[in-house]
């Protein structure tokens, strides 16, 4: 679903990304969350030709399903550069350990996946595999932003009750922001809530 532009910027301030930081989106789309970190960024800091070559060049990574991830690239092109990353792949299959110093998302609800042993989980439904995901790919002092349904912090799955627990041991959970039922309208009324978390 498009996440709407003041959502994307809220969670890009909440978790404010600083220059030499390295920003993941798993489920990029076309962009969003990449293109408003990079601006963010490229407004705090010091626009050296070596200082622009590491932004540009060094620090936007997206990963995308679908085809989409050609649409990421040419809007980060368009928003100065930032596309050198960005790969069409299933994120999930492509497991991050201590990789990137923020992770800023809105992964796709109720997705399926085949890949879920690679996370030590079992379920079909990737809701708490991508949090997972998020989670391991950050590296120690790492920060995320993500848009999760709110089954993962409710739900009684064994898969869920095991990333929560991840969560609350070795995250330090800053907000928990409960979203309108309408902010995804006309796509879905699914309840929906904000996590900004930072690892350790």
């Amino acid at each position: 679903y498009y996440t709407p532009r003041h959502i994307v910027k809220l969670i890009v301030d909440l978790v404010d990304p600083k220059f030499g930081d390295t920003v993941y989106d798993p489920c990029c789309g076309t962009g969003g969350f990449l293109i408003e970190a990079f601006r963010h960024i490229k407004r705090g800091c010091n626009p050296t030709e070596k200082n622009m070559k590491f932004l540009e060049e060094e620090t936007i990574y997206g990963g995308e399903l679908t085809g989409t991830a050609k649409i990421a690239k040419m809007n980060m092109i368009l928003a100065g550069d930032g596309h050198t990353h960005i790969k069409q792949q299933d994120s999930l299959e492509n497991p991050a350990k201590d990789a990137y110093d923020v992770v800023l998302t809105n992964f796709p609800f109720s997705q399926k996946t085949e890949f879920a042993h690679l996370y030590g989980l079992s379920a079909k439904s990737a809701n708490s595999v991508f949090l997972k995901h998020v989670i391991d790919s950050l590296k120690p002092h790492g920060r995320a932003g993500v848009i999760v349904p709110d089954s993962v912090l409710f739900s009684k799955d064994t898969d869920a009750i095991k990333v929560r627990r991840q969560l609350i041991e070795e995250c330090d959970v800053k907000a928990v922001i409960q979203l309108s039922v309408h902010t995804f309208l006309p796509y879905t009324q699914q309840p929906t809530t904000i996590l900004i978390f930072e690892k350790g």
